[in-house]
């Protein structure tokens, strides 16, 4: 890996008997800049599949793609991280705040009779 990478595809040899790696690249790079894997995984099984029926006759076995994007945040990704208190490095009293409003209830305190 490098700091390039923008995704990772985890397939099955019906994937890659077919397509190279170029190849994957180039079907998944447009679904990357719309930040929507699943229909990117959904392209290189539909290719692969294509290319499968179009070499052999008959025969299609085992094609399963998984893709995971890279450092993409999603406005969903980021409410939560704003939700919990994980971004713009809220204090404890707005951390406790937000979990409040959040209805998961104040932060138990500390037992220090011991």
């Amino acid at each position: 890996m490098c700091k390039d990478n923008k995704f990772i595809v985890i397939a099955s040899d019906g994937v890659w008997e077919f397509l190279s790696n170029e190849d994957v690249a180039s079907i998944v790079a447009p679904f990357f800049e719309a930040k929507n894997a699943e229909k990117a995984a959904e392209a290189v099984v539909r290719e692969s599949y294509l290319r499968w029926k179009h070499e052999e006759e008959g025969i299609v076995d085992d094609i399963t793609c998984v893709i995971v994007f890279l450092d993409v945040k999603l406005e969903q990704q980021e409410a939560s991280a704003t939700l919990l208190g994980l971004a713009g490095g809220q204090n404890k009293d707005k951390q406790k705040e937000s979990a409040d409003k959040a209805n998961l209830g104040p932060t138990p305190k500390k037992n220090t009779d011991n």
